[in-house]
Parts: structure tokens; C-alpha cells; sequence
């Protein structure tokens, strides 16, 4: 397949883009425990009481990482293992105090650096560009731990007007929204 020197360019820009951002996320927001640490913390903000193995499926790690990282959470105070209550083989994780603050900083610093990249575009182009974005997160997002995956930095209740494109495209009929669905 050929493709146009116009697409071509759009690729490029978007990757240029992409890239920018990436490198200015991880600057920012995570107090040096990383972006994987950073997700897991925002993720169990938003949905405690999960365990390791949920944790590293989201989180793409194996599980002996995903046992070092809350192994490392839980040394630093903000999480805490807890008895599952579904499961008495595994730990509940849930956010301390401190990681709860830890969390909510990190997801504020992420938003305003994103604010900050849209800045530069008037009220009309970002009110093109949002249907834009809706239709890239939709077409990655293949099923429901893609969208636990893309969406593993996000605040969630953000999206949820009028409804998020990732968990929209989730291709499973009668999905929950993904902030309320608990299970595997």
C-alpha cells in the first residue's frame, strides 16, 4: 500500500507528538517512582480492593514485577495488602492516606500538563479535535483490558461525559462502565 507524502506527514507528526508528550509525562507527576507505580497507584484510587494478579494484567507485568512493585508501594507507605474478600488465597490492595494524596497529585499534575499542551489551540479547533481523539482511543482499544490499559493513567470520571470512547469501544455488548466494573 502506497502511502501519500501528506499521510506520511500526518504519521510523522503524530508520532513526533506522541513522543513529546510521553517524555513530558514521565518529567512530571510521579515523584520519581515511575509511570508504571504512578498507574498502579491511580488505578487502585479509582478501584480498590483489587489484587496483584489484576494489577499486573493491567499494568502489562508479570506477576513476580507486579509483587515488586507493591512490595516497593507498600515499603513507601501507600499501599497496603488487606484480606480480599472474595478470594482468601489472595490481598485486597488498598491506598493509605498517603497514596490516596500521592494518587490525586499525580492525576492533577498529568491533567494540567495536558491542558498545558493544549493550550496553544483555540476553543473551536479543540472542539474538532476532541471527536478526533474519540476515534483513535476507539479504534485501539481491541477489548475490555485494552481499555483497563490505555486508560491506566486516566482520571476516569473525566471522560464519563458524556460517556468514554475506550470503554464505548469495548467490543463486549452490556459492559459496565469501566470504573464500576470490579471483576476480572
Amino acid at each position: 500500500m502506497h502511502t501519500s507524502d501528506r499521510a506520511a506527514r500526518q504519521a510523522n507528526l503524530l508520532g513526533a507528538l506522541a513522543v513529546a508528550v510521553a517524555d513530558r509525562l514521565r518529567e512530571t507527576g510521579d515523584d520519581g517512582r515511575g509511570p508504571t507505580a504512578t498507574a498502579a497507584l491511580n488505578h487502585l484510587r479509582l478501584r480498590p480492593g483489587q489484587n496483584i494478579d489484576f494489577l499486573a494484567r493491567l499494568l502489562h507485568i508479570s506477576h513476580p514485577a507486579a509483587v515488586r512493585l507493591v512490595s516497593r508501594l507498600e515499603a513507601d507507605g501507600l499501599v497496603e495488602r488487606r484480606p480480599d474478600d472474595h478470594d482468601a488465597r489472595s490481598r485486597a490492595l488498598v491506598l493509605t492516606p498517603a497514596g490516596e494524596r500521592a494518587a490525586l497529585a499525580a492525576s492533577r499534575q498529568r491533567l494540567a500538563l495536558l491542558e498545558q499542551v493544549l493550550s496553544p489551540l483555540p476553543a473551536a479547533q479543540r472542539r474538532q479535535l476532541e471527536p478526533v481523539l474519540e476515534n483513535l482511543l476507539g479504534a485501539l482499544t481491541a477489548d475490555r483490558w485494552d481499555a483497563r490499559h490505555i486508560c491506566r493513567l486516566c482520571d476516569i470520571p473525566t471522560c464519563e461525559k458524556p460517556a468514554c470512547p475506550v470503554d464505548q469501544a469495548i467490543p463486549e455488548p452490556g459492559l459496565a462502565v469501566l470504573v464500576a466494573d470490579r471483576g476480572p
